[in-house]
């Protein structure tokens, strides 16, 4: 009786975990089909967000047809890093919350770009790289522009917080609210592909 009921708890916890699973594959799934990507689902296996690189290790590797650069993203399109490192059962991914992690992008309302940076201490995020003409304001939406290559146009990254204009400088200094917690995360999305390959 008593193997029998820890099997049952074993099984309830795993099913729990399938659950989960399936809750952010479903959530991705009910995307408009233009904003959908090719991803896989992966777990994450370690973190460190106390280091000058903040980074998370997922239990998908090179056997699993993962590359560098390949983004991170959790349901709603909702970026948090890429790959930076490839070994065979699992991956590195930089968040966009480590200061050497740099992402360009737009103000959704008003289309100007930018280049997003993290910061070494708080999960903050900047915005720099805007001129201080250009009319800027708090609640306004951030999104990768897909200028580089690597990170596809519209990934929601979060929303601008605070916004400081200086006479004596050219750009605006503009802080960003990520979209999510990524302290957080148990599991992730990554993109294996465009649009275009998908269809």
């Amino acid at each position: 009786m008593k193997q029998k009921i820890e099997r049952l708890i074993a099984e309830n916890v795993r099913l729990k975990e399938l659950e989960k699973e399936n809750q952010l594959l479903r959530s991705y799934l009910d995307l408009p089909e233009n904003q959908r990507f090719p991803v896989v689902l992966a777990e994450v296996v370690g973190k460190d967000f106390l280091g000058t690189e903040k980074y998370i290790l997922l239990n998908k590797g090179r056997m699993d047809g993962m590359k560098k650069n390949f983004p991170v993203i959790v349901y709603n399109n909702i970026l948090i890093g890429k790959i930076t490192e490839v070994f065979d059962n699992f991956s590195k991914a930089v968040l966009v919350s480590s200061p050497n992690c740099k992402v360009p992008v737009l103000i959704q309302e008003t289309r100007t770009e930018g280049l997003l940076e993290g910061k070494t201490i708080e999960n903050e995020l900047i915005l720099n790289l805007v001129p201080k003409d250009k009319k800027i304001e708090t609640g306004q939406i951030v999104i990768t522009s897909g200028i580089d290559g690597v990170y596809p146009r519209g990934l929601l990254i979060g929303e601008i917080s605070k916004v400081e204009v200086s006479e004596k400088e050219m750009f605006q200094k503009i802080k960003v609210k990520p979209a999510i917690e990524i302290e957080k995360l148990e599991r992730v999305l990554i993109i294996t592909g465009s649009k275009q390959e998908n269809e």
